[in-house]
Formats: structure tokens, sequence, C-alpha cells
């Protein structure tokens, strides 16, 4: 005897309705940007936006942007100015030099606040 497949209502309503309760819902094209000027992860956010929405700058005060202050890292040894620098409790922190030395700038007058270096060990000597 060969029995067709009944269809089962209930059980294809209950399956239709648990995926949609698994289903993440509808996310962001985009995240929120930082939040509170804060630029804590490496891209600024976790969706790695590097988008602030920053008001100062403007589409007619822009041609008056000047540099104000220039770090010079040449006492950490020879650097790349490639590293992203994160904002976090009014200090920007970077990595600087080929021994990667973690340093805080002040961001107003890029003043050094402080630096860490590794230890010495076999692997830097």
């Amino acid at each position: 005897m060969n029995r067709s497949p009944r269809p089962r209502p209930l059980r294809s309503v209950a399956l239709a309705l648990g995926a949609l309760l698994l289903a993440p819902g509808a996310a962001p094209a985009q995240g929120p940007g930082v939040e509170g000027g804060q630029w804590t992860y490496l891209g600024g956010d976790a969706w790695h936006t590097r988008y602030t929405p920053a008001a100062e700058i403007t589409r007619d005060n822009f041609g008056d942007v000047t540099q104000l202050w220039r770090f010079d890292a040449g006492s950490f040894g020879p650097s790349t100015s490639r590293a992203t620098p994160t904002y976090v409790d009014g200090k920007l922190i970077t990595v600087t030099g080929e021994r990667r030395h973690v340093i805080a700038l002040n961001p107003k007058t890029g003043e050094l606040l402080w630096s860490f270096t590794e230890p010495n060990t076999h692997r830097y000597e």
C-alpha cells in the first residue's frame, strides 16, 4: 500500500512561526557611528563606518580648517603615520615605532600624555 504524505497545516504554521521568531530583526544597513564623540573602535564603531556626526566642520567653513599641531614620533624610532587612533576619555590613543609603542596624546595640543612599551624580550634583542 502506497501512502501519500498528508499535508499537516498545523506543523507548517508552527515551522513558519518558529523561523520568523528565530530570524534576526531588520538590521540597519549602516551602524550608528560614534557615540558621544568617543572613537572606541578601530573604525569608529562596531560596524567600522568611520563616521562621526560632528557638526563643527561644515561645507561653509571647510576652507578655513587649518592644522593645529603635528606629533613627532621620532623619539620612538622609525614609524608609520598610518596607524588609526582611537579617541577615548579625552585622549587620542595610537601606536608608533617598530616596537609598536602605545601612546596617548592630548587631542587639543598634541602633547604626549603617556607611553607604554613592551619590556625587552628575546623577540626584540
